[in-house]
């Protein structure tokens, strides 16, 4: 049962991530980049730091485990400034493309070198599924002069597959407010170093298309915190990184809802690839051993 709420949870977190790309075109640099992330992640630590003193949590980490905070909110702040330029220079299609291949992989091999998960032949089955998904719903010829924003979207690939896997490390010992609201502390701080550093101008928040787009960002930030957390603490984190490949069935359904650009059958007929990719390792007739290995705290 463990198992399914977290697949849930993963699944429910792609539903509320497909909304960045959107919010993201939406959004632009009508407000800093490092500005709007910091007080964005502020806001956010607010709301956690709240929930904490309600339910009455301490607020103590151990010694140990600040290296692994610490590279879940730089991280987070990379995965997050990365995609976003990506988003807003390049088809967001493009964008997704590279940054689910790094995510994927980046997932399958910290779950295979930090977690001693086994790559058994339907993981290496649902591997390969996705990445025909992806390539039938995503070909495309790097545009020109706009190489940089590829590795933009590497970057972030990479660093989200990092923040999502390294969970696991922290997530038996730590509550799952505890965990976001160091996360974003982090994350809040060096981006508030970074706009100081670079004298970004700062502005008061308003009822403003920007700042709505930002607070909804903000609240993406809060839902998707608790649900990634919970999820990848219930499965493997190579299931999980192809489940988190929902986000692009989202994202495009979003995309033809928003923007009107609507899927040709190589897309369509990706996308069902990439749907049977995430049933593949996590349907309890295919994947049961797997499973077994995952357990609530």
């Amino acid at each position: 049962m463990s198992v399914g709420y977290g697949t849930g949870s993963l699944l429910l977190a792609t539903l509320l991530y497909g909304f960045v790309g959107i919010l993201s075109r939406i959004l632009g640099f009508q407000l800093p980049l490092y500005f709007q992330t910091w007080t964005r992640d502020a806001a956010v630590v607010m709301v956690f730091l709240l929930i904490i003193c309600v339910k009455k949590q301490t607020i103590k980490f151990k010694i140990k485990d600040w290296p692994i905070f610490l590279i879940r909110g730089t991280c987070n702040l990379l995965s997050i400034v990365a995609i976003y330029i990506s988003f807003n220079f390049l088809q967001i299609s493009t964008a997704y493309f590279v940054f689910y291949v790094a995510s994927t992989v980046s997932g399958y091999f910290i779950g295979w070198r930090l977690f001693k998960e086994k790559i058994d032949r339907i993981k290496i089955g649902s591997l390969s599924l996705s990445f025909v998904g992806l390539y039938l719903i995503f070909r495309f010829a790097i545009p020109q002069d706009k190489e940089v924003y590829l590795l933009y979207a590497l970057l972030s690939g990479i660093a989200t597959g990092v923040w999502n896997t390294f969970s696991k490390k922290v997530s038996q010992d730590y509550s799952l407010e505890q965990i976001n609201f160091l996360d974003n502390l982090i994350a809040a701080c060096i981006a508030f170093l970074i706009s100081l550093f670079l004298q970004e101008r700062w502005s008061v928040p308003s009822v403003s298309a920007p700042w709505i787009a930002n607070t909804i960002l903000g609240a993406i930030w809060v839902g998707t915190g608790y649900l990634i957390v919970y999820g990848f603490k219930r499965v493997d984190a190579a299931v999980g990184s192809v489940i988190m490949l929902a986000e692009i069935l989202f994202g495009s359904l979003y995309s033809v809802f928003f923007f009107q650009e609507f899927p040709q059958r190589t897309a369509l007929a990706g996308g069902a690839l990439i749907l049977l990719a995430i049933i593949l390792p996590i349907f309890p007739q295919f994947g049961k051993k797997e499973f077994k290995k995952t357990h609530e705290k």
